[in-house]
């Protein structure tokens, strides 16, 4: 091929992965990306390059070759965006507050459920606030903790607007406050959301409290009103029905369908 001919190609190129991504085909809506990214045949135009991996982000087919676009452009996204952090400590864990140039904000809650954690949570809101983070992510990186501190933290995720995130297991109090994000994501094969009965304390020993009048089991049932009023009757009684030193895992479109999660990747 004549160089002539090669770079008439590369030129034509964009005009055809334009009219294929638009038609939703994920590979040009990637190939589209990378052009724009890099300049190849294009003006070299960040804010394209990231619209269209975002496109691909938000593909809510999970065969295997989307899959993967997805992880690539999720990556390459990553790459292209500017991030700042802030740490907010607390006793048993830390917010990470991740936020980009863009105005683009993720809290990642690290580390157990404490007394302390809701509390400093308001410093995060305050601090997402001044920054001008536009519709905030909290990621759940969390092994769980106390659960009426879970419901606290749970309620002020709903009042600011949070929307949630597990990319793997988020059990007990962790879930609870994944509960309370006005949407809620389970992204990648490993997440997955563990409900289980409530304990308490009797002598030295901790046990189940299969119970539903308690302050908790009431407590915890109001919440589950405020946050997903439909399902709610559902989500408590697979709580009630699951000891304590068990778990029963929702993840996949049964997550979808029980209200725990609006949306699986």
């Amino acid at each position: 091929m004549s160089r002539g001919r090669a770079l008439l190609k590369t030129l034509q190129r964009p005009l055809g992965y334009l009219k294929a991504a638009e038609q939703g085909d994920t590979q040009a809506q990637y190939s589209l990306g990378v052009l724009y990214e890099t300049g190849t045949g294009v003006p070299k135009n960040l804010e394209q390059a990231r619209k269209w991996y975002r496109v691909i982000i938000a593909n809510h087919s999970t065969d295997t070759e989307t899959s993967k676009l997805k992880q690539r452009a999720r990556a390459r996204v990553a790459n292209l965006v500017n991030m700042t952090e802030d740490v907010i400590s607390f006793k048993g864990g830390r917010f990470v507050i991740a936020r980009s140039s863009e105005g683009a904000c993720v809290v990642a809650l690290q580390g157990t459920i404490t007394k302390d954690a809701a509390p400093w949570f308001d410093d995060v809101i305050r601090k997402a606030a001044t920054a001008g983070c536009n519709n905030p992510w909290l990621l759940l990186e969390s092994p769980g903790g106390l659960i009426f501190d879970a419901l606290d933290l749970g309620i002020q995720v709903r009042r600011a607007g949070f929307r949630t995130v597990a990319r793997s297991a988020c059990a007990s109090a962790c879930a609870i406050i994944f509960l309370g994000g006005r949407e809620r994501v389970l992204a990648g094969p490993k997440a997955k959301i563990g409900l289980h009965q409530p304990s308490r304390v009797a002598g030295r020993n901790r046990v189940c409290d299969p119970t539903t009048y308690t302050s908790v089991a009431h407590e915890t049932l109001e919440y589950l009103k405020s946050v997903i009023p439909a399902q709610s009757d559902q989500v408590m009684d697979v709580i009630m029905r699951t000891s304590c030193e068990n778990i029963e895992w929702i993840y996949g479109q049964r997550a979808v369908n029980l209200g725990v999660a609006t949306m699986v990747e």
